[in-house]
């Protein structure tokens, strides 16, 4: 029996998505958007190790996607991103500065502009994407309000600079396009009701356009840590119920 957000499973995706489009970089749809119908984006809140194993996947099957590493030590691995990021994939900054910096402006942009020279370090960085941060009260997106992207030499924003005719999927809540997501959306891209990641497969053979986002930490290699990935989706998922009303 095949258990989706396995790898086996996300093997059968990658070699659709590779049918259709093998370069499916966000940074690939910013300077090609006339030859763009898949983005393919990771956001490694945690497990950097499981993005590599993803990572190493997508290579072998040809596929090259965007991988957004935070600047926390849940996330940050320098010898896995210089792997990953020597495979061809593209690396960004999955930013969460107003939400550490509690709102202070300054702080915010004095961490953003730290974190992203230790990115830097070890390879190019030119977008960025905002950490959903669902704990906090903060919106890591409204720092957008106060700054530029220019203003750190960056080209894009993985929720702010995106057009319409996508369909996003995410699998935050451990369910694609489920109910138990605070901030991962994207308003002006259709969201259409999914039935697992076969649903996905079938939009992309379709030819529909799909912008697709996981999380690593999410997908496993056998059925005892998916049900382990499971048990922890579910203990999150209570807990964002809880504070939805005050969001």
């Amino acid at each position: 029996m095949e258990y989706d957000f396995t790898l086996k499973t996300y093997e059968r995706l990658c070699q659709t998505l590779s049918s259709v489009q093998k370069d499916c970089r966000f940074i690939h749809y910013l300077e090609h958007k006339n030859d763009s119908q898949i983005i393919l984006r990771h956001d490694v809140d945690r497990k950097p190790k499981n993005a590599l194993r993803m990572a190493k996947l997508e290579h072998r099957i040809g596929l090259r996607s965007t991988y957004y590493f935070r600047c926390v030590p849940a996330s940050f691995d320098a010898e896995i991103i210089r792997q990953i990021s020597g495979m061809g994939h593209e690396i960004g900054y999955h930013y969460e500065v107003m939400s550490k910096a509690k709102g202070d402006l300054r702080k915010a942009k004095e961490i953003f502009q730290e974190d992203l020279e230790r990115l830097r370090s070890i390879c190019e960085i030119r977008t960025a994407c905002m950490h959903g941060s669902p704990s906090s009260d903060k919106n890591n997106i409204d720092f957008w309000k106060y700054a530029m992207l220019s203003d750190f030499g960056l080209l894009g924003e993985a929720y702010s600079n995106i057009g319409g005719e996508f369909h996003y999927c995410t699998d935050t809540g451990g369910k694609w396009n489920g109910n138990n997501n605070i901030r991962d959306k994207i308003s002006i891209c259709n969201m259409p009701s999914l039935q697992g990641t076969k649903s996905i497969i079938s939009e992309v053979s379709s030819g529909s356009h799909v912008y697709i986002n996981s999380h690593p930490e999410r997908w496993a290699e056998s059925f005892f840590e998916l049900s382990y990935y499971r048990m922890k989706d579910l203990a999150m998922n209570v807990l964002k119920a809880a504070i939805r009303p005050r969001r």
